[in-house]
């Protein structure tokens, strides 16, 4: 079995797939944040979509979003810090650096993301 994208030591099959695929949701902030890391991984642009605040999701653009994925070659996904976000919380904070090259560029995408989470 692969190892999931997202950086984790579970198999993908165990960890972001089932996410990925509307199996079920995720349960704290680190884990949205990781499971959308590995959406843009396998190109998984619906779950990109679906994942974000409803408040941003005008915002979102299903084409440069897909092209971007798909040009790029994603190297890894580094969480730095959560703060809250736990089993118990509704939100939280998640600082993260995702590492790809894009058009021949290495890139760190640096981000301190805020989450809400089922809980």
């Amino acid at each position: 079995m692969d190892r999931c994208p997202c950086g984790s030591d579970a198999t993908y099959d165990d960890c972001c797939r089932p996410l990925l695929q509307g199996e079920r949701q995720a349960a704290t902030a680190e884990q949205l944040m990781r499971s959308r890391y590995s959406a843009y991984v396998m190109k998984e642009i619906d779950y990109l979509l679906f994942s974000l605040h409803p408040d941003h999701r005008s915002e979102f653009n299903e084409e440069t979003t897909r092209a971007w994925a798909e040009r790029s070659a994603w190297h890894k996904l580094e969480v730095i810090e959560t703060v809250g976000g736990g089993l118990d919380d509704s939100e939280g904070t998640v600082d993260f650096i995702a590492t790809f090259t894009d058009n021949g560029t290495k890139h760190e995408h640096h981000e301190l993301a805020w989450c809400m989470v089922s809980g």
